[in-house]
Protein backbone atom coordinates (compact mmCIF):
# COMPACT_ATOMS: atom_id res chain seq x y z
CA UNK A 1 0.00 0.00 0.00
CA UNK A 2 1.27 3.48 -0.85
CA UNK A 3 2.25 5.71 2.01
CA UNK A 4 2.21 9.47 2.03
CA UNK A 5 2.64 12.18 4.63
CA UNK A 6 0.17 14.93 4.07
CA UNK A 7 1.16 18.57 4.04
CA UNK A 8 0.58 20.87 6.97
CA UNK A 9 -2.03 23.59 6.54
CA UNK A 10 -0.67 27.07 6.03
CA UNK A 11 -1.68 29.17 8.98
CA UNK A 12 -2.04 32.88 9.43
CA UNK A 13 1.01 33.61 11.62
CA UNK A 14 -0.55 36.26 13.76
CA UNK A 15 -4.18 35.20 14.06
CA UNK A 16 -3.84 31.42 13.87
CA UNK A 17 -6.75 30.91 11.50
CA UNK A 18 -6.73 28.80 8.37
CA UNK A 19 -6.03 31.33 5.68
CA UNK A 20 -3.21 33.05 3.91
CA UNK A 21 -2.19 36.61 3.27
CA UNK A 22 -4.29 38.24 0.58
CA UNK A 23 -5.90 41.59 1.40
CA UNK A 24 -9.22 42.95 0.19
CA UNK A 25 -10.45 46.35 1.37
CA UNK A 26 -14.16 46.20 2.12
CA UNK A 27 -14.48 49.68 3.57
CA UNK A 28 -12.17 52.32 4.90
CA UNK A 29 -12.37 50.84 8.38
CA UNK A 30 -12.44 47.11 7.67
CA UNK A 31 -10.13 44.73 5.84
CA UNK A 32 -10.77 41.10 4.98
CA UNK A 33 -7.73 38.88 4.52
CA UNK A 34 -8.25 35.53 2.88
CA UNK A 35 -7.07 33.16 0.21
CA UNK A 36 -8.85 30.21 -1.36
CA UNK A 37 -6.54 27.76 -3.03
CA UNK A 38 -6.30 24.20 -4.21
CA UNK A 39 -3.17 22.14 -4.24
CA UNK A 40 -2.45 19.03 -6.22
CA UNK A 41 -1.33 15.99 -4.23
CA UNK A 42 2.30 14.98 -4.23
CA UNK A 43 3.40 13.09 -7.32
CA UNK A 44 3.59 9.44 -6.42
CA UNK A 45 4.97 7.76 -9.51
CA UNK A 46 8.31 6.46 -10.67
CA UNK A 47 10.75 9.11 -11.80
CA UNK A 48 10.59 8.15 -15.48
CA UNK A 49 6.85 8.90 -15.50
CA UNK A 50 7.15 12.20 -13.65
CA UNK A 51 7.02 14.45 -16.71
CA UNK A 52 4.12 12.55 -18.22
CA UNK A 53 2.03 12.91 -15.06
CA UNK A 54 2.87 16.60 -14.76
CA UNK A 55 1.51 17.17 -18.27
CA UNK A 56 -1.70 15.33 -17.47
CA UNK A 57 -2.24 17.52 -14.40
CA UNK A 58 -1.94 20.78 -16.31
CA UNK A 59 -5.70 21.22 -17.00
CA UNK A 60 -6.41 20.79 -13.27
CA UNK A 61 -4.00 23.59 -12.43
CA UNK A 62 -5.64 25.87 -14.97
CA UNK A 63 -9.00 25.33 -13.30
CA UNK A 64 -7.57 26.12 -9.88
CA UNK A 65 -5.87 29.35 -10.90
CA UNK A 66 -8.10 30.62 -13.66
CA UNK A 67 -8.54 33.96 -11.84
CA UNK A 68 -4.82 34.49 -11.26
CA UNK A 69 -3.37 37.08 -13.61
CA UNK A 70 0.42 37.20 -13.71
CA UNK A 71 2.31 40.32 -14.66
CA UNK A 72 5.82 41.09 -15.83
CA UNK A 73 7.61 42.39 -12.77
CA UNK A 74 10.85 41.76 -10.89
CA UNK A 75 11.40 41.57 -7.15
CA UNK A 76 13.83 44.48 -7.34
CA UNK A 77 11.19 46.67 -9.02
CA UNK A 78 8.58 45.69 -6.42
CA UNK A 79 10.91 46.41 -3.49
CA UNK A 80 11.80 49.83 -4.95
CA UNK A 81 8.14 50.71 -5.58
CA UNK A 82 7.28 49.66 -2.01
CA UNK A 83 10.20 51.78 -0.74
CA UNK A 84 11.15 49.09 1.77
CA UNK A 85 13.78 50.50 4.12
CA UNK A 86 16.37 47.73 4.24
CA UNK A 87 18.27 49.41 7.09
CA UNK A 88 15.33 48.17 9.20
CA UNK A 89 14.18 45.25 7.05
CA UNK A 90 11.77 42.71 8.47
CA UNK A 91 10.97 39.15 7.40
CA UNK A 92 7.78 37.41 8.45
CA UNK A 93 6.97 33.79 7.80
CA UNK A 94 4.04 31.53 7.18
CA UNK A 95 4.32 27.84 8.01
CA UNK A 96 4.47 25.61 4.96
CA UNK A 97 5.24 21.92 4.61
CA UNK A 98 6.31 20.17 1.41
CA UNK A 99 4.47 17.00 0.48
CA UNK A 100 6.93 14.15 0.67
CA UNK A 101 7.40 12.23 -2.56
CA UNK A 102 7.87 8.49 -2.08
CA UNK A 103 9.33 5.88 -4.39
CA UNK A 104 8.25 2.25 -4.30
CA UNK A 105 11.35 1.61 -2.19
CA UNK A 106 12.01 4.45 0.23
CA UNK A 107 15.38 5.76 1.49
CA UNK A 108 14.68 4.38 4.95
CA UNK A 109 13.98 0.93 3.50
CA UNK A 110 17.35 0.96 1.72
CA UNK A 111 18.89 1.97 5.05
CA UNK A 112 17.18 -0.96 6.78
CA UNK A 113 18.49 -3.33 4.07
CA UNK A 114 21.97 -1.98 4.75
CA UNK A 115 21.67 -2.63 8.47
CA UNK A 116 20.37 -6.15 7.83
CA UNK A 117 23.25 -6.92 5.45
CA UNK A 118 25.78 -5.64 7.97
CA UNK A 119 24.51 -8.10 10.59
CA UNK A 120 25.69 -11.02 8.46
CA UNK A 121 29.22 -10.06 9.51
CA UNK A 122 30.93 -11.36 6.38
CA UNK A 123 32.57 -9.99 3.24
CA UNK A 124 29.49 -10.24 1.04
CA UNK A 125 27.30 -8.65 3.71
CA UNK A 126 29.67 -5.69 4.09
CA UNK A 127 29.69 -5.01 0.35
CA UNK A 128 25.90 -5.16 0.16
CA UNK A 129 25.56 -3.01 3.28
CA UNK A 130 27.81 -0.31 1.80
CA UNK A 131 25.96 -0.44 -1.52
CA UNK A 132 22.57 -0.06 0.14
CA UNK A 133 23.83 2.81 2.31
CA UNK A 134 24.79 4.62 -0.91
CA UNK A 135 21.41 3.77 -2.44
CA UNK A 136 19.67 5.22 0.63
CA UNK A 137 21.53 8.52 0.11
CA UNK A 138 20.84 8.60 -3.64
CA UNK A 139 17.16 7.77 -3.13
CA UNK A 140 16.83 10.46 -0.43
CA UNK A 141 18.48 13.02 -2.71
CA UNK A 142 16.02 12.33 -5.55
CA UNK A 143 13.08 12.30 -3.13
CA UNK A 144 13.98 15.77 -1.89
CA UNK A 145 14.00 17.29 -5.35
CA UNK A 146 10.76 15.61 -6.46
CA UNK A 147 9.15 16.80 -3.21
CA UNK A 148 9.92 20.42 -4.03
CA UNK A 149 8.89 20.14 -7.67
CA UNK A 150 12.30 19.70 -9.34
CA UNK A 151 12.94 16.70 -11.56
CA UNK A 152 16.54 15.63 -10.76
CA UNK A 153 16.72 13.94 -14.16
CA UNK A 154 15.89 17.20 -15.94
CA UNK A 155 17.73 19.96 -14.07
CA UNK A 156 18.31 23.37 -15.67
CA UNK A 157 22.02 22.63 -15.22
CA UNK A 158 23.40 25.90 -16.60
CA UNK A 159 21.28 27.99 -14.23
CA UNK A 160 22.08 25.78 -11.23
CA UNK A 161 25.81 25.83 -11.98
CA UNK A 162 25.68 29.64 -12.08
CA UNK A 163 23.93 29.71 -8.70
CA UNK A 164 26.41 27.24 -7.19
CA UNK A 165 29.38 29.24 -8.50
CA UNK A 166 28.15 32.33 -6.65
CA UNK A 167 27.66 30.53 -3.33
CA UNK A 168 30.16 31.17 -0.55
CA UNK A 169 29.95 27.51 0.48
CA UNK A 170 30.32 26.22 -3.08
CA UNK A 171 31.43 22.55 -2.88
CA UNK A 172 34.03 20.82 -5.03
CA UNK A 173 32.98 19.84 -8.53
CA UNK A 174 33.81 16.16 -8.04
CA UNK A 175 30.36 15.76 -6.49
CA UNK A 176 27.20 15.34 -8.60
CA UNK A 177 25.27 18.55 -9.19
CA UNK A 178 22.40 17.25 -7.03
CA UNK A 179 24.53 17.03 -3.88
CA UNK A 180 26.26 20.34 -4.59
CA UNK A 181 22.89 22.06 -4.96
CA UNK A 182 21.60 20.53 -1.70
CA UNK A 183 24.60 21.98 0.13
CA UNK A 184 24.24 25.41 -1.50
CA UNK A 185 20.55 25.77 -0.56
CA UNK A 186 21.34 24.74 3.04
CA UNK A 187 19.59 21.38 2.83
CA UNK A 188 22.65 19.35 3.79
CA UNK A 189 25.59 20.40 6.00
CA UNK A 190 28.96 20.62 4.26
CA UNK A 191 30.50 17.93 6.51
CA UNK A 192 27.81 15.40 5.58
CA UNK A 193 28.18 16.18 1.88
CA UNK A 194 31.97 15.75 2.14
CA UNK A 195 31.52 12.38 3.83
CA UNK A 196 29.06 11.31 1.13
CA UNK A 197 31.85 11.96 -1.37
CA UNK A 198 34.04 9.43 0.45
CA UNK A 199 31.36 6.73 0.22
CA UNK A 200 30.90 7.31 -3.49
CA UNK A 201 34.64 7.15 -4.12
CA UNK A 202 35.03 3.99 -2.05
CA UNK A 203 32.38 2.22 -4.13
CA UNK A 204 33.12 3.63 -7.58
CA UNK A 205 36.91 3.88 -7.66
CA UNK A 206 38.37 1.42 -5.16
CA UNK A 207 37.54 -2.22 -5.69
CA UNK A 208 38.41 -3.51 -2.26
CA UNK A 209 36.53 -5.10 0.57
CA UNK A 210 35.25 -2.48 3.03
CA UNK A 211 36.16 -2.87 6.67
CA UNK A 212 33.56 -3.17 9.41
CA UNK A 213 34.38 0.38 10.54
CA UNK A 214 33.90 1.77 7.02
CA UNK A 215 30.52 0.09 6.66
CA UNK A 216 29.41 1.19 10.13
CA UNK A 217 30.40 4.79 9.30
CA UNK A 218 28.52 4.64 5.98
CA UNK A 219 25.33 3.43 7.64
CA UNK A 220 25.57 6.15 10.28
CA UNK A 221 26.19 8.79 7.60
CA UNK A 222 23.19 7.65 5.53
CA UNK A 223 21.00 7.85 8.61
CA UNK A 224 22.25 11.35 9.49
CA UNK A 225 21.75 12.51 5.90
CA UNK A 226 18.15 11.28 5.81
CA UNK A 227 17.30 12.79 9.19
CA UNK A 228 18.92 16.17 8.45
CA UNK A 229 17.36 16.63 5.02
CA UNK A 230 13.92 15.39 6.07
CA UNK A 231 13.95 18.00 8.83
CA UNK A 232 14.72 20.72 6.27
CA UNK A 233 11.98 19.49 3.95
CA UNK A 234 9.39 19.64 6.71
CA UNK A 235 10.43 23.16 7.70
CA UNK A 236 10.43 25.00 4.40
CA UNK A 237 8.80 28.37 4.98
CA UNK A 238 6.81 30.77 2.83
CA UNK A 239 7.87 34.28 3.81
CA UNK A 240 7.39 38.00 3.31
CA UNK A 241 9.59 41.11 3.35
CA UNK A 242 8.76 44.62 4.59
CA UNK A 243 10.38 47.04 7.06
CA UNK A 244 9.72 47.70 10.73
CA UNK A 245 7.97 51.05 10.24
CA UNK A 246 5.61 49.73 7.55
CA UNK A 247 4.87 46.66 9.62
CA UNK A 248 3.95 48.86 12.60
CA UNK A 249 1.57 50.97 10.50
CA UNK A 250 0.02 47.86 8.92
CA UNK A 251 -1.07 46.68 12.40
CA UNK A 252 -1.12 42.98 11.52
CA UNK A 253 -2.09 43.34 7.85
CA UNK A 254 0.19 42.83 4.86
CA UNK A 255 0.18 46.36 3.49
CA UNK A 256 3.40 47.54 1.82
CA UNK A 257 5.01 44.10 1.77
CA UNK A 258 6.05 41.37 -0.69
CA UNK A 259 5.32 37.66 -0.16
CA UNK A 260 6.79 34.49 -1.68
CA UNK A 261 4.54 31.42 -2.00
CA UNK A 262 6.06 28.18 -3.29
CA UNK A 263 4.10 26.10 -5.81
CA UNK A 264 5.82 22.72 -5.60
CA UNK A 265 3.57 21.17 -8.25
CA UNK A 266 4.88 23.73 -10.75
CA UNK A 267 8.38 24.31 -9.41
CA UNK A 268 8.03 28.08 -9.06
CA UNK A 269 7.50 30.86 -6.55
CA UNK A 270 4.37 32.95 -6.84
CA UNK A 271 5.10 36.49 -5.67
CA UNK A 272 2.28 38.68 -4.33
CA UNK A 273 2.64 42.23 -3.04
CA UNK A 274 0.58 45.11 -1.74
CA UNK A 275 1.25 48.79 -2.34
CA UNK A 276 -0.39 50.44 0.62
CA UNK A 277 -3.68 48.57 1.06
CA UNK A 278 -3.98 47.71 -2.64
CA UNK A 279 -2.98 44.27 -3.82
CA UNK A 280 -0.89 44.36 -7.01
CA UNK A 281 -0.77 41.83 -9.82
CA UNK A 282 1.07 38.60 -8.96
CA UNK A 283 4.25 37.53 -10.74
CA UNK A 284 6.35 34.37 -10.68
CA UNK A 285 9.96 33.26 -10.31
CA UNK A 286 10.54 29.98 -12.15
CA UNK A 287 13.25 27.39 -11.58
CA UNK A 288 14.92 28.40 -14.85
CA UNK A 289 15.96 31.63 -13.11
CA UNK A 290 19.03 31.89 -10.86
CA UNK A 291 16.98 34.02 -8.45
CA UNK A 292 14.66 31.05 -7.85
CA UNK A 293 17.46 29.23 -6.00
CA UNK A 294 18.23 32.25 -3.81
CA UNK A 295 14.56 32.38 -2.77
CA UNK A 296 14.56 28.62 -2.21
CA UNK A 297 17.62 28.99 0.01
CA UNK A 298 15.85 31.63 2.10
CA UNK A 299 12.83 29.32 2.46
CA UNK A 300 15.05 26.60 3.94
CA UNK A 301 17.04 28.87 6.28
CA UNK A 302 14.58 29.88 9.00
CA UNK A 303 15.77 27.44 11.65
CA UNK A 304 18.61 29.80 12.68
CA UNK A 305 17.99 33.49 12.21
CA UNK A 306 21.63 34.38 11.51
CA UNK A 307 21.37 32.11 8.46
CA UNK A 308 18.16 33.85 7.40
CA UNK A 309 19.69 37.31 7.53
CA UNK A 310 22.79 36.21 5.62
CA UNK A 311 20.89 34.58 2.74
CA UNK A 312 18.42 37.49 2.46
CA UNK A 313 21.38 39.85 2.13
CA UNK A 314 22.97 37.56 -0.50
CA UNK A 315 19.71 37.60 -2.47
CA UNK A 316 19.40 41.40 -2.29
CA UNK A 317 22.96 41.73 -3.55
CA UNK A 318 22.28 39.29 -6.38
CA UNK A 319 19.20 41.14 -7.66
CA UNK A 320 21.23 44.34 -7.68
CA UNK A 321 19.68 46.37 -4.89
CA UNK A 322 21.76 49.56 -4.63
CA UNK A 323 21.97 49.68 -0.83
CA UNK A 324 25.53 48.81 0.37
CA UNK A 325 25.72 45.40 2.00
CA UNK A 326 27.07 46.78 5.29
CA UNK A 327 23.97 48.96 5.73
CA UNK A 328 21.42 46.12 5.35
CA UNK A 329 19.81 45.03 8.59
CA UNK A 330 17.21 42.26 8.54
CA UNK A 331 15.15 41.46 11.62
CA UNK A 332 12.26 39.03 12.08
CA UNK A 333 8.63 39.34 13.10
CA UNK A 334 7.96 35.86 14.53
Amino acid sequence: MDRIKTACNSTYPKGGVLCSKDTFVQAESSVLRMKFCGKSPALRVAAKRYQQLAQKQTPKFILLTINTIYTTMTTLEAIKILKIDLTQGLVDRDQWCAEEYEFEITPKEFLNYSKQDFKSNDEKGNINALTNAKRAIDCQTDKLFFSIGLDPNDFPNKVIEEFISKAENSPKKDLPIRLRLLQCINFAPAKIVADVRKIRHALEHHYKNPSNDEVSDAIELAQLFIQATDSKLRNMIEFGLTDREKNKLADGHIWDSIWFHYKSDLGLFEVSWCLGKERQKTFTIENTSVEFYYILKIATSFEYFEDTEDVVIDWLQFIGHPIPKQHIKIDRDY
